[in-house]
């Protein structure tokens, strides 16, 4: 895209429908075509101009890149160290707990043995028991059949 034209011979026909003489209309021709090339020019980016803010964003883009790949290898080293001390406090948690979890069945096996022991006992006192009630009951019975048949014989 070029620049605006800047229609001189307009200008200088107009400047002298309005009374200026023609060499004054084409020397204020000119000051105006130099004061508008002028403010064209410091508003206006020219492809060097562009190459140059290019090379400068292209610079600040590999910095930035190079800035983040060495922020991500940070934050990475920090997360691996991180779950390896969260690893080991983890495996440690879960010896505590197997080991705690291995003395209570220890205890409650040992409990088992003396509930176990107990109850072996009473079956054998039980058991005593009975057998003497069989004793008895057998020998009343005999008693009783004896009475019976001297009483009755």
């Amino acid at each position: 895209m070029g620049l605006p034209a800047f229609d001189t011979l307009k200008f200088v026909e107009e400047l002298e429908a309005g009374g200026f003489s023609e060499q004054q209309a084409k020397s204020m021709s000119k000051a105006q075509r130099e004061i508008v090339l002028e403010a064209l020019d410091a508003s206006l980016v020219t492809k060097t101009d562009l190459v140059k803010v290019e090379a400068a964003l292209k610079a600040n883009i590999a910095k930035v890149e190079t800035e983040l790949k060495a922020d991500i290898a940070r934050v990475e080293t920090s997360l691996k160290v991180d779950i390896a001390r969260v690893e080991t406090d983890l495996k440690a948690d879960i010896a505590k707990v197997a080991t705690g979890l291995k003395a209570d069945i220890v205890t409650i096996d040992n409990k088992i043995d003396k509930v176990e022991v107990t109850l072996k006992a009473a079956i054998a006192t039980v058991d005593n028991k009975v057998t003497l009630l069989q004793w008895m009951m057998g020998f009343t019975l005999s008693f009783v059949v004896i009475m019976l048949v001297k009483l009755f014989v």
